[in-house]
């Protein structure tokens, strides 16, 4: 994709666009940290096409404009925390959310930009939780699944 999406709402809801939210945990010290918070965008797998370069060439326009979403989350300057996008992973992912209709998979990662090991604190997670739902809703994407 060479150009932002015009209308985000409208790809949203074309590609039926979600996320789901997870603590991002790691073992430190023989104990588990919740670090930051686990951001996955999916979106629906152009099953219409057939197999073959077509289908690769919307796969990774959808990919694309996931990624672009979660660009609009990249926290300021004066943010305590940092976002990493995950490698993208080229296979569908069927999951009960979706109805076990084929998705698209982005992962983002949110934690401490000085420290990746430093815990989170409530008020930190609260406020993180906050600002990625707040954006991507307005992005028109979907909490969980779309309604049947």
């Amino acid at each position: 994709m060479s150009e932002p999406i015009a209308d985000v709402p409208a790809w949203a809801r074309t590609h039926r666009a979600r996320f789901e939210l997870e603590p991002l945990v790691e073992l430190i010290e023989d104990r588990q940290v919740q670090v930051g918070l686990t951001v996955f965008l999916y979106a629906r797998f152009p099953m219409q096409e057939k197999e073959g370069a077509r289908r690769r060439a919307q796969v990774e326009e959808i990919v694309l404009g996931l990624r672009d979403i979660l660009q609009q989350l990249q926290p300021g300057s004066d943010s305590a925390a940092r976002m990493q996008i995950q490698p993208f992973r080229p296979a569908a992912v069927l999951s009960p959310q979706s109805g076990m209709e084929p998705e698209v998979a982005v992962e983002a990662r949110f934690f401490h930009s000085g420290d990746y090991t430093k815990e989170v604190t409530r008020e930190e997670k609260d406020k993180l939780l906050s600002g990625i739902r707040h954006g991507l809703t307005a992005a028109g994407l979907r909490e969980g699944q779309w309604a049947p």
